[in-house]
């Protein structure tokens, strides 16, 4: 119990408190309810991070690709109900700057000073402010934050697309730099954290003895010219982090895959992943055989895609592997097909031709909407791809798309049998 002084507000502003020094137990599930004068909210819950040599399982949820208007946030409906989740993780795009899918009629996003061509664009602090506030009137979503702890990093439309030209037809009346400058302030104001850090958005987070989280920023070092992604900086933070971690599992959290994507082989799919970095990608996987180490998962998200695999050296199945990594598809963000006349067929026949060009990959598919849930136990780490049957709709059944099991000290993905699939 406590008393918050509240003062003015912006209405699309959160408030945010600090629970420092307030006796709270480590690896104990909290809950919490704000009560005024004249209303309550509904009690919602937060885990804390379990101690350093807890020896129970760990649990991560993680999703990205949240396009409001591309369809309904069905997925969280069942993020949320996931039992005993130490920490959900946003891997990018929990918002788009531009309204650019088509989905159900009722999920319109007007905000943006172009909103008479049908579309939105924030660019001003305001807008972006808004943003938030609109994705956050979905209630599978508040359902979600109100079930677990939560964390994110981000991508390229939490800032601004990176273009200066026009945007789907609509050109930005506010200079990129600015944009991006309104993106972050927002970014900070709405995500669970606090300034102060020298790398703010770069974390490391200790979850128990099977599991250490690392948060990477693509884009504030990203120099595509001179092939920097991480950049000098970030890259030594993240391998003293990696060296010097005693978790049995050490996951890398990126917002682009790691790993190539070719079609046709030896042609990436997007430069705007690690495909674009590639002597970065190759620096890091080096240094992670070089130092020894071992059991570490890269997490992705931004290609709307389902994806597990191998990262190498090169990236493909012609360099050393270094590390494995999953792809937790979108939330409601389109893929290549949707709603593409045939989608089923032609994605089949994509993901057909597209698994023999990459021979890296163990796992793809390109339809299903959904998230991850990662377990890290002592001796083996277990990856739960789930899906829904249909984002245009508030609620849809839920089903496993893929399971796997990474033993501890093996570089191998294995695919576990489940349940009858769509």
């Amino acid at each position: 119990r406590g008393v918050v002084a509240v003062p003015e507000l912006d209405p699309h502003v959160p408030l945010k408190i600090l629970l420092q020094d307030a006796g709270l137990q480590p690896g104990t599930r909290y809950y919490y309810r704000f009560i005024t004068q004249n209303t309550q909210t509904a009690i919602a819950s937060f885990r804390t991070l379990r101690r350093s040599d807890d020896e129970t399982p760990c649990r991560l949820g993680f999703f990205s690709c949240q396009g409001y208007s591309a369809g309904y946030y069905t997925a969280h409906a069942h993020l949320a109900r996931e039992e005993e989740l130490d920490l959900v993780a946003s891997l990018g795009d929990y918002i788009y700057e531009l309204t650019d899918d088509v989905g159900p009629p009722l999920r319109p996003d007007q905000i943006g000073t172009i909103s008479q061509y049908g579309n939105g664009l924030a660019q001003t602090l305001e807008e972006y402010r808004h943003k938030y506030t609109h994705y956050r009137s979905d209630e599978n979503l508040r359902a979600m934050h109100a079930a677990h702890s939560f964390v994110a990093i981000w991508d390229n439309h939490e800032l601004a697309t990176g273009a200066t030209g026009t945007l789907d037809g609509i050109r930005p009346t506010v200079p990129l730099a600015e944009r991006m400058s309104h993106g972050r302030q927002a970014f900070f104001e709405q995500m669970p954290m606090f300034p102060g850090s020298r790398f703010p958005l770069t974390r490391q987070v200790r979850m128990g003895a099977h599991l250490e989280l690392f948060l990477l920023d693509m884009w504030t070092y990203q120099d595509p010219g001179r092939g920097i992604y991480l950049g000098s900086q970030q890259m030594a933070w993240l391998m003293d982090g990696l060296r010097r971690s005693t978790a049995t599992w050490k996951v890398i959290a990126s917002t682009t895959v790691m790993m190539a994507t070719d079609y046709p082989a030896g042609r990436p799919i997007s430069l705007g992943q690690w495909d674009g970095f590639p002597e970065e990608r190759k620096s890091l996987i080096q240094a992670l055989i070089d130092a020894g180490l071992e059991d570490v998962i890269v997490i992705s998200g931004d290609l709307h895609t389902f994806l597990a695999g191998q990262v190498t050296t090169t990236g493909r199945m012609d360099g050393q592997t270094g590390a494995l990594e999953f792809s937790g598809g979108a939330i409601s963000s389109f893929g290549l097909f949707n709603l593409l006349p045939d989608e089923r067929e032609l994605a089949n026949s994509f993901r057909a031709k597209a698994l023999t060009e990459n021979l890296h990959w163990s796992f793809a598919d390109l339809l299903t909407r959904g998230y991850a849930v990662l377990e890290a136990q002592a001796s083996a780490l277990l990856v739960t791809f789930r899906g829904v049957h249909t984002t245009f709709e508030p609620s849809s059944a839920a089903f496993d798309v893929a399971k796997f099991r990474v033993a501890k000290g093996k570089k191998a993905i294995v695919r576990l049998p489940t349940e009858s699939l769509p």
